[in-house]
């Protein structure tokens, strides 16, 4: 499922137009990155969970050479899903 299939779903699923549909996802989404932005963890119940993890920067060896090359300090999003979200993956996938 990508951005347009959830646009679609959600138009169908609550009666709403697909410009409707379309502003409540992108809105949805802008408030998501705008959170993880300001450091704020992103908890939905049954769902999961999205952060902003932090990692420092380091000294990393390149395989081709014996340089070794600076990576900067960066953030990354991070996503844990919720345990009953796993138990129902579990149920159909098993």
């Amino acid at each position: 499922m990508n951005k347009t299939d959830l646009i679609r779903f959600l138009a169908k699923r609550c009666d709403l137009s697909l410009n409707k549909s379309r502003q409540v996802v992108e809105n949805m989404l802008d408030l998501m990155v705008l959170a993880l932005k300001r450091g704020e963890v992103i908890t939905i119940k049954g769902f999961g969970k999205f952060w902003a993890n932090y990692s420092k920067s380091c000294l990393k060896h390149v395989p081709n050479s014996l340089n070794k090359v600076l990576v900067p300090a960066k953030f990354t999003p991070k996503f844990r899903c919720s345990e009953s979200l796993k138990r129902q993956f579990l149920q159909i996938f098993g």
